[in-house]
């Protein structure tokens, strides 16, 4: 068990094995991450119920013309998103070593705001695992520049705010062009 407790504690566990306390020195929540993400791009990409996935988030009805059980399909990706909100919250209580049902309330805009910069559509169907990561990206750097520019932490939910504005304006405008361009014939 003290494998486990180094883990979540990042190695700071007294009486520990040392082979434990040197596990505990990788960041747990960056390796799970990376392993997740593995696993999650290979289901999605890979499994038949990846592609069932995206064909039902593109199309509920397409989808279940095409004989897929929508219903059933929703229902796992339901239960497949409860496990990876479990984990993820595991491992924010093991950073924040206190747990309150607020305490994520401030990540909620974040990760749309992620998901959206990302090029995630808010529809479903469009979108993946690399652009997730590289939205996540681009906000984290955004949010570092406002932090070492002393700018006070209420502008950084405005600026999420105004990003999530200018993704969703630009998408909207992509969207549009090809859709005038497909009618156009061009």
């Amino acid at each position: 068990m003290d494998w486990f407790r180094a883990f979540y504690n990042f190695g700071s566990v007294q009486g520990a094995s040392p082979a434990a306390q040197e596990l505990g020195k990788i960041l747990p929540s960056a390796l799970f991450f990376i392993i997740a993400a593995c696993v999650i791009w290979f289901f999605v990409r890979k499994t038949r119920m990846g592609r069932y996935f995206y064909a039902v988030g593109s199309s509920n009805d397409s989808s279940y013309a095409s004989g897929i059980d929508s219903a059933k399909v929703q229902m796992k990706a339901c239960i497949m998103n409860s496990l990876f909100i479990f984990m993820a919250a595991l491992f924010f209580v093991g950073q924040n070593f206190s747990a309150d049902a607020r305490l994520g309330d401030s990540l909620t805009l974040k990760c749309i705001a992620a998901a959206v910069v990302g090029g995630i559509a808010l529809e479903g169907g469009k979108g993946g695992l690399f652009l997730a990561l590289v939205g996540a990206l681009i906000l984290s750097f955004v949010n570092k520049i406002i932090f070492f520019a002393n700018i006070p932490n209420a502008y950084q939910t405005l600026v999420s705010g105004i990003i999530i504005i200018v993704a969703i304006a630009g998408s909207l405008a992509y969207t549009l062009y090809n859709n005038r361009v497909m009618l156009k014939g061009e």
